[in-house]
């Protein structure tokens, strides 16, 4: 119930910051004596040609061989939410210290077994700053010692200026995806051990995927822990795991080792 023992983990253990997407992925080291749990956060860039606003997704993947849930807590600064879809989507309104205020709205792509909206305090050294917000703490079942789970992160202005979200499964994957009208964005995560799986048009090879398509023709894409991906006539191979960013500018890439990479993107030249 209580499983962490230090409040620091093992610090970032991987990630790129590019032009289009910054991403790092945190473990939690000596943090957990009892599992794992590394923290995958996505930003994506607002991008103003597609008109698209910036947010930011998490891929958290737990393991455990002597536990039997995972538990994700999120804490955005108020005590104003509501669910729009209960298990899927909730919305706070943030207004601490400013003017106007904004919207927060978290989405799951995968329903938890349960979810529940506690109490939690933010607590200042001003009193008059001290209050009681509302966390959401969501459980996922882990299963075969793995719990994998992917979570979208959108702040607005306006109520109603979100994208329309549909959850994505399949074979060996869960995720979500994000339309702005002809833009859309899918972010995926595999199942342990899944190998290589699809969804659409995509395929690939690793931990987490992402891919931005505008018409159907793909513009980003990031994975992690990846050996291939492919959207259409779009390819990416390497012969170790790696992280693998094209942020639409240029093709980064962490590699676990010395490996050999193949890269073939319609319309990119060489200099």
């Amino acid at each position: 119930t209580n499983d962490h023992v230090r409040k620091y983990g093992g610090g970032i253990v991987r990630g790129l910051v590019t032009e289009g997407l910054d991403y790092a992925v945190g473990d939690s080291g000596g943090a957990l004596p009892a599992g794992v749990h590394q923290r995958g956060i996505v930003f994506v860039h607002p991008d103003p040609i597609a008109g698209t606003p910036g947010y930011w997704f998490l891929l958290d993947r737990v393991t455990s061989a002597g536990g039997t849930n995972a538990h994700l807590a999120l804490h955005p600064f108020s005590a104003s939410v509501t669910t729009v879809t209960a298990n899927r989507s909730y919305r706070w309104f943030v207004k601490r210290e400013t003017t106007e205020g904004t919207y927060l709205s978290v989405h799951l792509a995968s329903a938890p077994s349960q979810t529940q909206m506690l109490d939690g305090v933010f607590a200042n050294l001003d009193p008059t700053k001290t209050f009681i917000g509302k966390f959401l703490y969501a459980t996922y079942p882990i299963q075969s010692g793995t719990a994998h789970f992917a979570t979208a992160i959108l702040p607005h202005k306006i109520v109603t200026d979100t994208p329309v979200m549909t959850p994505l499964t399949g074979g060996g994957y869960k995720g979500m995806s994000l339309a702005w009208g002809t833009t859309t964005d899918a972010f995926l995560s595999a199942d342990t051990n899944a190998g290589l799986v699809s969804s659409g048009a995509t395929s690939w090879n690793g931990t987490g995927c992402y891919v931005r398509t505008v018409n159907g023709t793909p513009t980003r894409f990031l994975a992690d822990r990846a050996t291939s991906f492919s959207h259409g006539n779009a390819t990416f191979t390497s012969t170790v795991p790696c992280v693998v960013i094209n942020d639409g500018t240029k093709l980064s890439l962490q590699l676990d080792s010395a490996g050999t990479v193949a890269f073939r993107w319609p319309g990119v030249t060489t200099a």
